[in-house]
């Protein structure tokens, strides 16, 4: 079974578009956070700090990757102001690590719920119109693919 769920999500990230895959990365952090939480891990046994610090470290990961995907050259004071608060996650997500913090861990959550509100709508608002064949099609003079 586990082995037919990493397939279904390697297919999913393959046939992804660009936008889809920002779209996994911020669900996949907010799951690890979420799940580390949940666990209470950070003050629990052993075991099961070492699990909360292996999602927290790959939820980390994760903002560095939404921190590379910027563009910060065309993207602007967004991309600057975005690039920021990825920096600030980062130092918030180590703070969770070293000093056993979940306040810090759950700070960082509620910035990805919200960042991750955000690109939902921006995709919503770049979803092709209705009737348009599949592909490509062109929105406010801009071919999107």
């Amino acid at each position: 079974m586990y082995e037919d769920l990493s397939n279904y999500v390697e297919q999913q990230v393959q046939d992804a578009s660009p936008a889809k895959l920002i779209d996994l990365l911020f669900s996949r952090a907010r799951r690890d956070l979420a799940q580390a939480l949940e666990q209470h891990a950070l003050d629990g046994e052993m075991r099961s700090q070492a699990e909360a610090i292996r999602l927290i470290v790959h939820a980390q990961q994760i903002v560095v990757e939404l921190a590379r995907s910027l563009n910060l050259k065309d993207g602007g004071e967004l991309a600057r102001n975005l690039q920021r608060i990825y920096e600030y996650m980062n130092y918030r997500l180590k703070e969770a690590i070293d000093l056993r913090n979940p306040a810090s861990a759950r700070e960082v959550l509620a910035l990805l719920a919200e960042l991750h509100e955000g690109w939902g709508n921006v995709l919503q608002a770049d979803a092709p119109p209705e009737g348009a064949a599949s592909g490509s099609y062109e929105k406010g003079g801009i071919l999107v693919a």
